[in-house]
């Protein structure tokens, strides 16, 4: 029987992305994106505002352990939550990316048998919508 190639791995089956689309967003409330215990590995996380420029929060719960990350946003702006690696307390930042070419090896994935991914406006400037984006996949 000749060998398979490749990893000795089940890839991750990619899951329709969990998004919020929340209008009107109360100031300290959280909001949730993804909440799932199907052991998951999340390849991308994105949040913005509409309207007016917010302080935003990303709040991301990996087996237990609690990652967040505070954005001064500018309105209609789309910011990336990164996992840098190879930290190893998985210090997550966010950054708006646009325009900007950045080398892939210096940012992962976060993988965890359950994940909890939830965002906040912490000012009260405005009432645009807050949306954000995880892109998942589950093993």
């Amino acid at each position: 029987m000749p060998k398979a190639h490749g990893p000795p791995y089940l890839p991750a089956r990619l899951m329709l992305p969990a998004r919020i689309d929340q209008a009107a967003p109360v100031q300290n409330t959280w909001y949730t994106v993804l909440d799932t215990t199907l052991n998951v590995i999340v390849y991308t996380i994105s949040v913005r505002v509409e309207t007016t420029g917010e302080t935003l929060e990303a709040r991301i719960t990996a087996d237990g352990n609690v990652y967040t990350t505070s954005i001064a946003a500018v309105a209609a702006t789309t910011y990336w939550i990164i996992a840098q690696h190879p930290e190893p307390n998985l210090p997550v930042t966010a950054s708006d990316y646009s325009g900007v070419s950045c080398a892939a090896q210096y940012f992962t994935h976060i993988e965890a048998r359950s994940i909890k991914v939830e965002v906040r406006k912490t000012t009260a400037a405005g009432a645009g919508n807050l949306r954000a984006r995880v892109n998942y996949g589950v093993w």
